[in-house]
């Protein structure tokens, strides 16, 4: 079989429905849940994190990762239609600019107005739509 290309916007697109995704993290932290992958046996077991300092062995390393989630994901309407629009932030480039994987009816128009709720209003004049999906600069 094979590899997908991680390039292509259809190797990531994928059932997830909405109430299995964390919008916020746990009101006690020992109630996050945690997955654990063995792959010597190739299972996968559920569990919680307060349950980690059982299951670590004197020789495991762990890796904190200290990042933070960005909300990258806008919600809004066409200022001429009235039509919903959303973006997810996707990248920056090198001059600062992001791209953002927008979802609408129709294609955005260059010099399109775009409402984000709540905040500003964008005027989109210089929109670079790519094959793989609806791309727009910012």
């Amino acid at each position: 079989m094979a590899t997908p290309d991680p390039d292509l916007l259809s190797t990531w697109q994928f059932e997830l429905p909405e109430h299995l995704i964390a919008s916020r993290p746990a009101a006690s932290r020992d109630d996050s849940r945690l997955m654990i992958l063995n792959r010597r046996l190739g299972t996968i077991e559920h569990a919680w994190i307060r349950d980690l300092p059982d299951r670590l062995n004197s020789e495991d390393l762990l890796v904190f990762n200290n990042t933070q989630v960005i909300p990258a994901r806008l919600f809004g309407y066409r200022q001429q239609t009235g039509g919903r629009w959303e973006g997810l932030y996707v990248e920056s480039d090198a001059s600062g600019n992001w791209i953002l994987l927008c979802e609408t009816r129709g294609k955005l128009q260059p010099g399109e107005r775009i409402q984000v709720v709540p905040a500003d209003c964008w005027q989109r004049d210089d929109l670079h739509p790519q094959s793989a999906g609806s791309y727009s600069r910012l």
